[in-house]
Formats: structure tokens, C-alpha cells, sequence
């Protein structure tokens, strides 16, 4: 199990490496989803992800291309109210 959750640690930290491609990130975190569905005794989702990611003290990867937007929409809302 020991090595399973260093090849998950491993998958999820090349999903983040800004020196890979985008196709090499995106089959890194398809791998360590896998990885951790195989040693998971629960569904896997992004709940799961995030705790499991948290024990092993991987920070989530800035991705301000989501909420960028969001975030600025939801000021000029504010201040319009």
C-alpha cells in the first residue's frame, strides 16, 4: 500500500509541473486518480482528492482561468447592489 500511495503522490505532483504539457499533466492526474481508486475503499471525487491531498501536504495547483472571471463578476455585482 506504502508504494501505492508514493506512485499516487507522485502522479499528482506531475499533474501540477508547470515543465509538462498540458496532454502529460492531464494523464498524470487520470493516473493518480486511478491509483487512488485502486487503493480507495470509497467512491473517489474531489472531496476525496483534496483530503487525500492534504495528508500527503500537496497544495492545490493555481488555476486562475476558472474564477478569475467569477470573482470580478461577483465585485461588480456586490458594489452595484
Amino acid at each position: 500500500m506504502v508504494g501505492k500511495i508514493a506512485a499516487y503522490e507522485a502522479a499528482a505532483l506531475a499533474s501540477q509541473n508547470p515543465e509538462l504539457s498540458e496532454l502529460e499533466r492531464t494523464e498524470a492526474a487520470q493516473e493518480a486518480v486511478g491509483i487512488l481508486g485502486d487503493i480507495a475503499n470509497k467512491e473517489i471525487n474531489q472531496e476525496v482528492v483534496a483530503a487525500v491531498n492534504d495528508l500527503l501536504g500537496i497544495t492545490p495547483a493555481d488555476d486562475d482561468s476558472d474564477d478569475s472571471g467569477t470573482d470580478s463578476d461577483n465585485t461588480d455585482n456586490e458594489s452595484a447592489t
